[in-house]
């Protein structure tokens, strides 16, 4: 471990206790490491599935402790309550691993679902979840951030969606943007991620970001529900570079010619305006959807 992320480790638990956020027993959880969960299992940590207070729950082991992205994404999940977004449960008090506890959440990632499975109704109520979670979490003043097929899960038998994996998510402190490093699904990030304002030392991008990076990345969501295309590869080559470019040079958003549906092509456009200051906010969009 680094100096750099040793200094962040010190300051996470200082956090855990300053926040009062759970810490939980290791000897309250029993997890069998062949039970995966993979809804949210992402490039930091590996999901199982779990009993704690005799109830279904997800554990998230962390093979890859960024300290600096946990110390957000710890006290954002703790301050979450909101009937799309799995609930928190605490911090496994484990030397060895850093583990997370959430509420377990039946469902499907929308990366892993059959397309033609969804009905029209099925993607109304996906959108209109969504928009909802994500405006719940703008006026909380975070940022998600990493909005996408795979952190999308849908409940078919509940007909409900909910928004998971806030690995990368961010506190907004002055209640406008935020400073950050590019991260994030390039078929779903925002053209103003890539508005560098300086490169840090290891070269990566560091941008201010918004709430109106959330509703871009809606945008690019509602375009897939729709037309079963990834986010510009209805026009372009799904190459990372491309799609880059077309980001960085505003590139109209493609809107593929399979959704002829009026009210959604106008939902996508609205969304993924390449001038964040055009762009709806969420609020609008909610207020949008009320109306379709």
């Amino acid at each position: 471990m680094n100096k750099e992320n040793e200094c962040f480790e010190e300051q996470f638990y200082h956090t855990i206790k300053e926040h009062n956020i759970n810490i939980i027993p290791q000897e309250d959880i029993i997890y069998n490491k062949k039970e995966e969960y993979l809804n949210q299992t992402n490039s930091f940590s590996e999901g199982y599935i779990c009993k704690y207070k005799n109830e279904k729950a997800e554990l998230l082991v962390y093979f890859t402790a960024d300290f600096k992205s946990l110390l957000d994404q710890v006290v954002i999940v703790s301050k979450l309550k909101h009937e799309n977004i799995p609930k928190f449960y605490g911090i496994v008090n484990d030397s060895k691993e850093l583990k997370l506890i959430f509420e377990y959440v039946p469902g499907i990632r929308l990366v892993d679902l059959k397309y033609d499975a969804l009905t029209e109704d099925n993607k109304m109520k996906i959108i209109k979840d969504i928009a909802t979670a994500i405006g719940y979490i703008n006026k909380m003043n975070f940022i998600h951030r990493n909005i996408k097929l795979e952190t999308v899960l849908f409940d078919f038998k509940a007909n409900k969606a909910y928004l998971t994996d806030f690995c990368i998510s961010k506190i907004i402190d002055d209640g406008v943007s935020t400073q950050t490093r590019v991260k994030g699904n390039i078929n779903f990030v925002a053209p103003e991620v890539f508005d560098s304002e300086y490169f840090d030392d290891d070269g990566n991008f560091i941008s201010f970001v918004s709430h109106k990076a959330d509703v871009w990345s809606f945008g690019c969501l509602v375009s897939w529900i729709y037309s079963s295309h990834l986010p510009w590869t209805n026009k372009y080559t799904n190459s990372e570079l491309i799609i880059q470019q077309c980001l960085s040079n505003r590139k109209e958003f493609p809107i593929p010619k399979e959704i002829t549906d009026k009210k959604i092509r106008a939902l996508i456009k609205i969304t993924t305006k390449v001038d964040k200051n055009e762009r709806y906010d969420i609020e609008e969009v909610i207020s949008y959807l009320s109306k379709i």
